[in-house]
């Protein structure tokens, strides 16, 4: 059982378009999920989740990000009919948070960007 204080070693995956996952270390979260919090704490520091289980809280986002002049130039030579109103770029962001004894025990964060 994992104790707040413990040091452990984690990895958050992270995938990019095109390449390989990257692995950084982790024992927090950016927006500062630890292990070791409670579950209260946890919904302090990220508001109501979308989802919840005993054992589980799920969190997520949808952002509509503008594209870049370089990124609208190529997608228009792909796509014949491209418009302004395809000129963006759709990002999901998750966070899973996994939950034992009401603590959390490990988490899972997952962003992937769609057109």
């Amino acid at each position: 059982m994992l104790r707040r204080g413990d040091i452990i070693r984690v990895f958050a995956e992270e995938k990019n378009a095109g390449c390989g996952p990257v692995m950084l270390p982790a024992v927090s979260s950016p927006r500062g999920v630890r292990l070791g919090m409670s579950r209260d704490e946890t919904a302090r520091l990220l508001g109501a989740s979308m989802l919840e289980t005993p054992s589980r809280l799920y969190y997520g986002q949808t952002l509509k990000i503008p594209m870049d002049p370089e990124s609208r130039e190529h997608y228009s030579r792909l796509q014949p009919n491209f418009t302004d109103d395809d000129a963006w770029f759709y990002e999901e962001r998750t966070i899973i948070v996994r939950l034992d004894k009401g603590r959390v025990s490990s988490f899972t964060l997952c962003r992937v960007t769609s057109t």
